[in-house]
């Protein structure tokens, strides 16, 4: 499918607004894990982690 140009920068942009989305979703997540697992082997347990 062939957009006009402003259509295809909107459309890029979009694409590119949500990858960005996703990947400091993913990124959080994984700090998230790892501060757990740093947590419990610093103190031996499993420290609650509220969930945002």
């Amino acid at each position: 499918m062939h957009f006009p140009e402003g259509e295809a920068n909107n459309a890029e942009k979009l694409r590119l607004k949500k990858r960005i989305e996703t990947m400091t979703r993913l990124e959080l997540q994984i700090r998230v894990i790892f501060l757990e697992g740093f947590i419990k082997g610093v103190t031996g347990n499993l420290a609650p982690v509220s969930p945002t």
